[in-house]
């Protein structure tokens, strides 16, 4: 019975050699990634190491002449230019503005478009709107609407002559024969 019971107390034994190696992985992972950080921190503000943003330009100098690179040193003095050197120069060119394309544009689909549009409002509302439209602008749009509301809009016009003189107009658009297309 005895020895029942000492194998009993050997089993209940917590081991403590494997608690122990789970503290130093913990302490390895936790602290391993902080000390790489700060020394690569520490480096790059020494100028060992470059990282924009964290390299000072005087400590980059300063590891360049250490470490003999020449292609990195930066020149910290700023020169000022001689009188002679001043003089010689030729005075700065003026630069052109550079003009974007212009959009090709086409004066059909526009009046479409805007065909479309007062198809849809009252005919006294289109003859206000139209009443700064040059004469052959304004035929070229009415042109392009439907019929019936271009007689409405003619007829609601102030002007008997103006309406006259673009009822020649539309005639005149309607009347030329569209070239075939080859």
């Amino acid at each position: 019975m005895a020895d029942e019971t000492n194998e009993v107390v050997e089993e209940s034994a917590p081991k403590k050699g494997k608690k122990k190696g789970k503290g130093l992985v913990i302490a390895l992972v936790l602290i391993l990634p902080i000390l790489i950080g700060g020394g690569a921190l520490a480096a790059a503000k020494m100028g060992v190491i470059k990282i924009p943003g964290l390299t000072p330009a005087k400590a980059v100098a300063k590891a360049a002449d250490a470490y003999g690179d020449k292609d990195s040193k930066i020149d910290l003095e700023v020169q000022t230019p001689t009188e002679e050197e001043v003089t010689e120069e030729e005075p700065p060119k003026k630069l052109e503005a550079v003009k974007p394309p212009e959009p090709k544009t086409d004066p059909e689909i526009g009046a479409k478009k805007l065909a479309g549009i007062w198809n849809n409002m009252e005919p006294a509302q289109i003859v206000t709107i139209a009443a700064t439209y040059k004469d052959e602008e304004f035929a070229f749009v009415l042109s392009k609407m439907e019929p019936e509301i271009v007689a409405e809009v003619l007829a609601a016009m102030p002007d008997p002559k103006r309406a006259a003189k673009l009822s020649q107009q539309i005639q005149n658009i309607a009347s030329v024969i569209p070239e075939p297309q080859t």
